[in-house]
């Protein structure tokens, strides 16, 4: 799960926008301080290009758009992209990596709360394990370390 990545650039003043296949309960999200959540139909990028772009490996799998969006913006090298899951394939697409992102102390205080929230385990690691690339050309900060 990529809740300690959320709260983090939630907390950061960054504009994150999440979309679900099944939205559904919402309270974890609110736990992590998203102010909204969509539709997974409802996705689509608006004008400007994201920084970063993250999604599950299942919806991946799924989503043609949501891949094309991926491919569009590794290839411009606009935007950092992951994936989080267990779509072990990714791991050999070229350019892509393991990536990590390091938990600041206030996402492992939140993140059990959205954990438990959401009926999951709450146990909570100091990083988050990705499959993607570090593709923003533009000097903007890193969303994740090389892992």
């Amino acid at each position: 799960m990529a809740g300690g990545l959320i709260f983090d650039r939630v907390r950061a003043g960054w504009d994150v926008q999440v979309y679900l296949t099944d939205p559904g309960e919402l309270r974890a999200l609110a736990i992590l301080g998203v102010p909204e959540c969509r539709g997974l139909l409802s996705f689509s990028i608006g004008p400007g290009n994201p920084h970063a772009i993250v999604a599950a490996a299942d919806i991946y799998a799924h989503a043609p758009r949501l891949r094309r969006v991926f491919a569009t913006h590794a290839r411009r090298h606009q935007a950092e992209f992951a994936i989080w899951g267990s779509d072990d394939g990714a791991y050999t697409r070229p350019g892509w990596s393991r990536v990590e992102h390091r938990l600041s102390q206030a996402a492992r205080a939140f993140k059990p709360h959205a954990l438990v929230a959401a009926g999951v385990s709450p146990d909570v690691t100091p990083t988050e394990l990705f499959c993607g690339g570090s593709q923003f050309a533009d000097g903007a900060a890193p969303l994740f370390h090389l892992g």
